[in-house]
């Protein structure tokens, strides 16, 4: 008996839900307290998945199982969010990948704030035209447009066959330069500087 009052009980404290919509009409049934989200007209970002649970605690929405999150032209997938809706900020974890055009970054797991940055980590790689690059983590500013990568970083311009690594290195995606902070070394193709 006791087993089946646990359990009843731990469903009537547990809620999934597939929608924030349906999230908001339950929260309102059951406690009286209207919760108010930005209306699609006034929010650039949307965000899908399977499934979804609202902590009231800590005022953040759990979504897992194929997370999608749009903002203008950029997309961004993951197995789980935690976006807490007092700071706006949103963490992804699992198989997180950022796309916007031609640019891929990939990584473990990744803290956003749209439109100002995301901050990836743990075996994170970026893909960009003829570019390649690996590292630790990555700080990508979307305002300047330049990612910061840090530890154990290789950077490759397929187009031109060089190599960087080095400890930090800033991409600038705008010009296509590359700052080398720190001790660094790298491989430069000179059959070009022949020509």
């Amino acid at each position: 008996m006791r087993v089946i009052l646990f359990i009843i009980f731990f469903f009537l404290n547990s809620f999934i839900f597939a929608s924030f919509e349906s999230l908001i009409t339950q929260l309102y049934l059951d406690t009286q307290k209207v919760l108010i989200f930005p209306s699609l007209k006034r929010t650039n970002a949307t965000i899908n998945g399977e499934r979804f649970m609202f902590d009231l605690n800590n005022k953040t929405i759990v979504g897992t199982k194929a997370i999608k999150i749009s903002y203008g032209n950029m997309i961004t997938t993951s197995d789980k969010i935690s976006y807490n809706v007092t700071s706006k900020k949103i963490k992804v974890e699992g198989n997180t990948l950022f796309k916007r055009d031609n640019l891929k970054l990939k990584s473990d797991s990744a803290h956003i704030q749209f439109p100002k940055f995301i901050n990836a980590e743990g075996h994170v790689s970026l893909s960009y035209n003829t570019y390649m690059s690996s590292s630790d983590l990555a700080n990508f500013n979307l305002d300047s447009q330049k990612i910061t990568f840090i530890g154990d970083v290789s950077f490759f311009d397929k187009s031109n066959n060089d190599k960087f690594y080095g400890n930090k290195i800033i991409f600038d995606l705008v010009n296509e330069e590359i700052l080398s902070v720190g001790k660094s070394r790298a491989k430069i193709n000179t059959t070009r500087l022949n020509q």
